[in-house]
């Protein structure tokens, strides 16, 4: 049982880098955004790593992308939608398994032998 142990983790880990994988290609290739991104939350981490790359500081009155993650209420208003987005997902999930295992089953041999014998 000490040997198996660590290769679950071992498959849950390639699991999970295929799966982020697999979303980054598909997401650069379409050209698309992440649907369940958060704006906001991408533009503060983009400017703090254009400053640490030696990308000039912006100074002036005018506001950069990255200021509505500095007000409170738009990051709980964020939060709230992140969490919508969530619950949104896991519906997504549910209804795509749900319509899996409905292929399967009416692909089936179980079903095709009840077609044949049900033909008329």
């Amino acid at each position: 049982m000490g040997i198996r142990a660590p290769r679950r983790h071992q498959i849950a880990a390639v699991a999970l880098a295929r799966k982020l994988t697999v979303l980054c290609w598909q997401l650069l290739t379409k050209r698309e955004d992440y649907l369940w991104g958060r704006p906001p939350l991408v533009a503060n981490k983009t400017r703090a790593m254009q400053l640490q790359t030696g990308h000039p500081q912006q100074k002036g009155s005018r506001r950069g992308p990255a200021y509505a993650y500095n007000i409170k209420a738009l990051r709980d208003r964020e939060m709230v939608i992140a969490a919508q987005a969530e619950q949104s997902y896991k519906r997504f999930v549910v209804i795509r398994l749900a319509i899996l295992a409905l292929t399967r089953m009416w692909n089936g041999p179980g079903c095709k032998i009840f077609l044949l014998l049900n033909k008329g």
